[in-house]
């Protein structure tokens, strides 16, 4: 990553490597949590509270886990302004959350899979709830995970 900075020749920024966001200097409003599951990135900004408000932006992409995250950054303050769903050899969500402060309602879906995807019925959102529930529908519709995809993709259709 240092060197595709150095590349791109941006003197204004600045990597910052750590175990969490405790850390982090006054300074940095922003924060980008990729490729990695939903419990470490949950695990990251959960840490330390007042930390974790001073970040304006956060942009996270769970490979695992994705409701985690979600979840606890809308119960925060943070909106989820921003989004898609992407496909690389599986898929998972790409999302941007901004500070507002405010707590909002969002329904189960929304808390699962990022508000902006759902709402905007993502393309690639509903072709993983497809795919799941083809996956699962061969251990029958009485199986938990089936009947969950079934429902979600439902909840996005309408």
């Amino acid at each position: 990553m240092l060197e595709n900075i150095k590349q791109a020749d941006r003197d204004n920024l600045r990597c910052h490597l750590s175990d969490g966001i405790e850390y982090l200097p006054t300074r940095v409003d922003t924060a980008l949590l990729l490729g990695m599951g939903g419990a470490t990135i949950h695990s990251i900004l959960s840490k330390d509270k007042k930390k974790l408000h001073q970040l304006k932006t956060i942009i996270i992409e769970p490979q695992s886990m994705i409701s985690l995250p979600i979840t606890f950054l809308l119960e925060e303050g943070y909106e989820n302004d921003l989004g898609c769903f992407v496909y690389e050899k599986r898929h998972y969500p790409l999302l941007r959350f901004v500070y507002t402060g405010e707590k909002k309602e969002y329904n189960e879906v929304e808390k699962k899979y990022g508000p902006y995807v759902v709402r905007n019925k993502d393309k690639l959102l509903l072709e993983y709830l497809k795919k799941e529930t083809a996956r699962l529908s061969q251990f029958g519709e009485n199986h938990e995970g089936y009947s969950q995809f079934k429902k979600d993709l439902q909840e996005l259709e309408k």
